[in-house]
C-alpha cells in the first residue's frame, strides 16, 4: 500500500511541476488527494496547501485545516505549525465544520485513524 501512496504523490509532483506531462494543478491536486486519502502524510500535506491557496480549485480552509491536522497527527511538525496557524485564525463555526469534516473523513477512511 505504502507504494501506491508513494506512486500518486510521484504523479502529482509531475503533474505540478509539468515534468514529462503537461502541467496540470487541477489534476495534481486529485492525486494528492488520492494520496492523501491512502495515507501519505506528503499528500495530506500538499493536499491541505493546495486547498489553502485554492490551487487547483476552490480554496477550502475547513477542508485544509482536517487535513493539516490528519498529517499532524502522525507527528509531521510542519503540519502541527500550519494546523494551529490556521485553528488559531478560524471561528468557533470553521472549527465545528472541521471536526464534523474530520469524522466524516475517517469514517470514508478508517486506515486514515
Amino acid at each position: 500500500m505504502a507504494g501506491d501512496r508513494d506512486a500518486l504523490v510521484a504523479m502529482a509532483e509531475l503533474l505540478e511541476k509539468g515534468q514529462g506531462v503537461r502541467k496540470d494543478i487541477s489534476a495534481a491536486r486529485r492525486y494528492y488527494r488520492l494520496a492523501a486519502q491512502a495515507g501519505s502524510a506528503v499528500g495530506q500535506i500538499n493536499l491541505a496547501d493546495y486547498l489553502e491557496r485554492g490551487a487547483g480549485g476552490e480554496a477550502d480552509y475547513v477542508e485544509a485545516l482536517v487535513w493539516y491536522g490528519i498529517a499532524a497527527r502522525k507527528g509531521n511538525r510542519w503540519a502541527c505549525a500550519q494546523y494551529n496557524r490556521l485553528y488559531a485564525g478560524s471561528g468557533t463555526v470553521a472549527r465545528q465544520a472541521a471536526d464534523n469534516l474530520l469524522q466524516d473523513i475517517l469514517r470514508d477512511f478508517p486506515a486514515l485513524q
